[in-house]
């Protein structure tokens, strides 16, 4: 998952956090830069691997991902907040044929996601909750 600093007392300085983007992936982002410690979420596809390596366990991921994080080779992926959702939902001029090109279905959730992430950005404005973690 990481690794620690620390002083001789045994007193942690600084947590750096890495773990492959999952659903579940932003809030537990969010969270661990609350509590003031270092996060990245990698992505799983630019995760190197040894062509041989095709058995995936936790333990081989958790040694993997601790290497590439010290070696600084982890591919972050962006994690957006709710200052990103400030704007309503909207499609630009160079996007819709792509839009329009994929199935209903899919346009219907992303735009459902897309209003609700924004409602939820103007809801905590209303309510002076908005806070940025950097």
């Amino acid at each position: 998952m990481g690794h620690a600093h620390c002083q001789a007392r045994g007193q942690i300085l600084s947590l750096n956090l890495c773990y492959e983007a999952r659903p579940t992936g932003y809030g537990l982002y969010r969270l661990i830069k609350s509590l003031g410690h270092e996060c990245i979420v990698a992505t799983p596809s630019l995760i190197p691997k040894k062509p041989g390596d095709r058995v995936k366990t936790n333990r081989r991921d958790v040694v993997s991902l601790t290497r590439l994080l010290r070696a600084g080779e982890v591919t972050a992926v962006w994690v957006p907040d709710a200052w990103s959702y400030r704007y309503p939902p909207r499609v630009g001029r160079q996007k819709q044929p792509k839009v329009a090109a994929a199935p209903r279905r899919v346009r219907e959730i992303a735009w459902k996601a897309q209003t609700r992430l924004c409602w939820r950005f103007g809801s905590l404005e209303r309510k002076d909750k908005l806070r940025t973690v950097l």
